[in-house]
C-alpha cells in the first residue's frame, strides 16, 4: 500500500504570517496533527515530519524515508495563506495532467466539502509568484501543498480559532488522501489519549505505477533526527521509526535562500 507522509510549513523561528492573534506555525501544525489520526485508523502507513525543522531539512528528512512517486507514496505539506482573500487554495507539481494534480484537486474537493470554506482551485506550481514551489518538485513521493484558509482574512482568522474547524479541515485532508488511494473513508474512532498506537496493516500492498523520469541534483549525504510519529504519544510525539537503510539523499535544494512570498515555501523559501 502507498505510503504518506505529513508535514506542516514553517517554524518556532519563521512561524510564517502572523496576523488577527495567530501564527501560521501553529495552525498548520494542529491540522497536521488532526489529519493523522483519521489516515492511521483507515490502514494507512502513515508518517509526521517533526516540528521546528525548516524547509531544507524537512526536504532532506522526507527524502530519507525512502518513499518515492514510484511506489505510490505521498507527501502533503500544510500551510496558511495571506493576502486577505477567504477559502482553500492548493498547489501541483508542474504543470499538464499530473499525479500530483489529480492529488491536489482531490485534496481540495474534500476539504472544502468538509469544512465549507470556498474552493479557491487547485494551481500549477509555475503559476506561482515565485515561479517555482521547492516542495513539490524536489520531494521524491507525489506532493502536493494545500493552504487551509486566510489568516489575514478576519472570518477566515475567526475560523481557525475553532478547534472544531481545526478538526475538520484535518478530517478532510485525510478524506482527500483516502479518496485519491481509492480506500474508501471509515470514521476514525479517536483514542481517549495520545497513548493509543492506531493499527496499521504493513503487509498491504497495491500494483506499483509505471516510474516516472525524475532529475535531481547531487549534493553530500547528511545525518537526519529519526522520523516521529506526531501526536502519538502527547504533545507532538516521538515514536521512533527507524529509516529504511537504503533511503539515499543528495543536496535536494542548493542554493536556498530567504522566504519570500506567501510563507516562504517556495523557490529559495526556508519557512
Amino acid at each position: 500500500m502507498p505510503r504518506v507522509i505529513v508535514s506542516s510549513g514553517h517554524t518556532s523561528k519563521s512561524p510564517g504570517t502572523v496576523a488577527n492573534g495567530l501564527k501560521e506555525v501553529d495552525l498548520a501544525r494542529k491540522i497536521a496533527k488532526a489529519t493523522l489520526p483519521h489516515l492511521r485508523q483507515n490502514g494507512v502507513i502513515t508518517l509526521s515530519v517533526p516540528p521546528d525543522m525548516d524547509l531544507f531539512q524537512r526536504l532532506e528528512w522526507i527524502n530519507k524515508t525512502g518513499y518515492d512517486e514510484n511506489t505510490g507514496d505521498i507527501a502533503i505539506e500544510i500551510h496558511i495563506n495571506d493576502g486577505g482573500d477567504s477559502g482553500v487554495e492548493a498547489w501541483y507539481e508542474g504543470e499538464g495532467d499530473t499525479e500530483s494534480k489529480r492529488l491536489t484537486e482531490t485534496l481540495l474537493q474534500e476539504v472544502t466539502a468538509e469544512s465549507g470554506l470556498t474552493n479557491k482551485g487547485s494551481k500549477s506550481e509555475y503559476d506561482h509568484d515565485l515561479g517555482s514551489i521547492a516542495f513539490l518538485h524536489e520531494v521524491h513521493p507525489v506532493a502536493s501543498l494545500i493552504e487551509c484558509g486566510y489568516i489575514d482574512n478576519e472570518k477566515d482568522a475567526e475560523f481557525l480559532k475553532d478547534d472544531n474547524n481545526i478538526a475538520k479541515l484535518g478530517k478532510g485532508i485525510a478524506k482527500g488522501i483516502l479518496k485519491y488511494l481509492n480506500i474508501e473513508y471509515r470514521e476514525a474512532q479517536m483514542p481517549a489519549n495520545n497513548n493509543q498506537q492506531p493499527q496499521t496493516n504493513q503487509n498491504q500492498s497495491t500494483a506499483k505505477p509505471a516510474a516516472k523520469p525524475r532529475i535531481r541534483p547531487a549534493g553530500n549525504n547528511s545525518t537526519m533526527p529519526p522520523v516521529s510519529a506526531v501526536g502519538n504519544s502527547g504533545g507532538d510525539g516521538n515514536n521512533s521509526i527507524p529509516v529504511p537503510n537504503n533511503a539515499g539523499l543528495g543536496n535536494p535544494m542548493a542554493g536556498l535562500g530567504n522566504p519570500g512570498g506567501m510563507g516562504g515555501f517556495g523557490a529559495g523559501g526556508a519557512g
